[in-house]
């Protein structure tokens, strides 16, 4: 990694070169092409595996205290973007990233350029929209959507569904005992995973959730569980444990469908709601936990509904608070994180072409 980064001209050095760079036939800069890529290609890395942050500071981001991964991936693209302003993907990770730091006031600014260098756009106001829904700021967020009306009246609509639907499902009670009145038949169980810890060992907050889709399996003989994880520890997926825990609880394992690709929520949602078509369902429940269960809910909704569903939602959780009232409360972080993967799932990337 180091001898990646070292590879990399500081801004003021590609300053310099980039005043003498060759332009190719088609009238692209092709040192200021190569130089973004690989400034993209070190944010992506410090993205997914962190680093020494101190190198690279010393061979990368020169006058840059870096606070840590995510800095180093805002200003990854915020210098790519220098290179090729043209390239307004590369804003759009700058906000990403943003956000991915808590600064929301900074990406509202980012998307803000964004839609004053193509006022045709829909993705950075519809965001904007969003994430002011977001921080409760009702009235600007209507704005937004009272001008992308006039010129995208189906998609603004569309979001505007969504918008709803998001509202409904934060204000949904939390339920901590399993529902009997759902149907017996054409019913599955999703159960989301959590991390594993060294050798694949299943942490408690995983045990508590598959205390409860044992309750409900129990309940619903008849219903499929879906078991959604894709993060491998000592060679073990979040799936597989639990498939095996649930089996040595006498659960038939025909009855269990693993979903081992996830990630994330956001993969959680869409590779479910593809097993949920496929297994032909009209309701599906899911297991959580109450920190998690909202932002669940919301996208397993939204990916249903990519898939052409409209399935009836139920819930359980296992109550990570020291009350069912404080469970019941919604800080704005979680709307923001809601929101957030809400969008994504809709299929507005986050990092334009590279990740969803």
């Amino acid at each position: 990694m180091k001898t990646m980064l070292k590879t990399i001209l500081s801004a003021s050095i590609l300053a310099s070169l980039l005043a003498h760079a060759p332009v190719s036939a088609e009238g692209i800069n092709a040192v200021a092409q190569e130089r973004a890529a690989k400034i993209v290609q070190t944010g992506i890395y410090y993205y997914w595996n962190g680093g020494d942050l101190k190198q690279a500071e010393k061979d990368y981001f020169k006058g840059i205290t870096l606070k840590g991964k995510y800095d180093i991936v805002e200003n990854s693209f915020r210098e790519a973007a220098k290179l090729q302003p043209e390239r307004l993907d590369l804003l759009f990770g700058v906000a990403s990233a943003q956000v991915l730091q808590k600064n929301t006031t900074g990406a509202l600014q980012t998307w803000a350029d964004i839609w004053s260098k193509d006022s045709q756009g829909f993705e950075a106001p519809i965001l904007q929209a969003a994430y002011l829904k977001a921080q409760g700021q009702t009235e600007a967020a209507d704005k937004i959507l009272a001008t992308l009306a006039q010129t995208h009246p189906d998609r603004t609509q569309a979001y505007q569904d969504k918008f709803a639907r998001t509202a409904r499902t934060l204000a949904l009670p939390i339920r901590t005992t399993p529902n009997a009145g759902m149907p017996q038949d054409k019913h599955a169980i999703v159960v989301l995973g959590y991390a594993l810890g060294k050798g694949g060992v299943m942490q408690p907050t995983l045990l508590k959730r598959l205390d409860k889709a044992l309750e409900l399996a129990l309940l619903y003989p008849k219903a499929p569980l879906v078991l959604s994880g894709g993060v491998q520890q000592g060679g073990i997926t979040e799936a597989y444990a639990m498939a095996e825990w649930l089996a040595g609880k006498g659960i038939a394992r025909s009855r269990l469908v693993l979903e081992d690709l996830a990630k994330d929520t956001v993969g959680n949602a869409v590779n479910c709601a593809a097993i949920l078509k496929d297994l032909g369902v009209s309701h599906a429940t899911l297991v959580s936990s109450a920190s998690h269960i909202r932002r669940g809910l919301t996208l397993l909704e939204e990916a249903a509904r990519n898939q052409g569903l409209d399935l009836q939602y139920d819930s359980l959780v296992e109550l990570d608070y020291p009350s069912i009232e404080e469970a019941q409360k919604v800080s704005e972080q979680e709307r923001v994180v809601v929101y957030r993967d809400l969008m994504r799932t809709s299929g507005i990337w986050a990092f334009p072409g590279i990740q969803q």
